[in-house]
């Protein structure tokens, strides 16, 4: 994502493959992030960017000798999916009975939005959940799942299909039915998800904001992590966000999935205090610069960082 956006194509995963296989064959996983997908909540529908599938491309990956990990927001859908159309009873309804635009009552959510929230007290929701994990894990080889937007499962919001459930317990019935789907030996990353509902739940936990190419946002990472370090190995993995250590002159995604120009002057000094923290928070080493347009000693650097983790592991 902080590389591509939401244009990712299976070009630029194979691409990255390549790469990653020549350069650095120390890191284990490659991750297709948002945009594989048809639609928000068309989870198994490939994008036109993916001619062969994303299923085809994750098995790709596993024959190439590395794990595929796929990015899901399990508990939203846009108005556009085929979920949402067929099955508009799946979701969170508002006073009039209608499934609830949430923005009327929270942000409503940062591309095709607005978002509407599937309900984790209905069976039939639940069910196509333990179907979209169970074929991504059982069919596609996946037991890396980023799951990102779970807050919007867990929102206090609308009424539910089982009117005296709490907006927590909903969300956990949800993700029960997610680790039923992917399997017990998965790792579900929550991702912008709500901390306490998910114990339990989650293998890894997003503990920090998103990181930017700012010296303020990688200041602003490093303080959320070491106030949640304690958590790292006691509640779940800590993930403190990817490691960035190229400067960026290139179209990026803005908050809003929209990809904009940026251009980043960060200093050597800036990228050595973000690495440093990275690994000093015990969790995740993820790389979100473009492999493919590494150079040596950048690679030498993060394949140092990488040595280290495991080291500390």
């Amino acid at each position: 994502w902080s590389c591509y956006g939401p244009s990712v194509t299976e070009d630029d995963v194979l691409s990255t493959l390549r790469a990653i296989q020549e350069k650095l064959p120390e890191l284990r996983f490659i991750q297709i992030d948002d945009g594989y997908q048809a639609h928000m909540g068309d989870w198994l529908d490939s994008a036109p960017g993916y001619p062969e599938g994303v299923g085809a491309l994750c098995r790709k990956i596993k024959n190439a000798g590395f794990e595929p990990a796929i990015w899901v927001a399990p508990f939203i859908a846009e108005g556009k999916s085929t979920l949402f159309r067929t099955h508009p009873d799946w979701f969170v309804r508002d006073e009039s009975g209608l499934p609830l635009d949430s923005s009327r009552v929270t942000f409503g959510g940062w591309r095709c939005a607005p978002w509407y929230i599937l309900d984790g007290t209905h069976p039939e929701a639940r069910n196509y959940l333990r179907t979209v994990f169970s074929v991504m894990r059982n069919e596609w080889g996946c037991r890396y799942f980023k799951l990102d937007a779970n807050f919007w499962g867990a929102m206090p919001f609308g009424h539910r299909f089982a009117p005296q459930t709490t907006s927590v317990e909903a969300y956990r019935l949800g993700m029960a039915a997610i680790l039923e789907g992917a399997g017990a030996d998965s790792l579900l990353l929550g991702c912008n998800a709500p901390m306490w509902p998910s114990l339990g739940t989650c293998h890894a936990m997003r503990i920090s904001d998103d990181v930017a190419r700012t010296p303020q946002q990688f200041r602003a990472v490093a303080r959320e992590c070491f106030y949640r370090n304690w958590q790292h190995n006691r509640l779940w993995i800590n993930d403190p966000d990817c490691i960035l250590l190229l400067n960026l002159s290139s179209e990026v995604p803005d908050p809003a999935g929209q990809m904009v120009k940026r251009t980043t002057n960060l200093s050597q000094d800036a990228f050595a205090f973000h690495r440093a923290h990275i690994l000093a928070s015990g969790g995740m080493v993820l790389s979100g610069d473009k492999i493919t347009e590494m150079p040596p000693e950048t690679l030498a650097i993060l394949r140092k960082v990488l040595q280290g983790a495991r080291a500390s592991a």
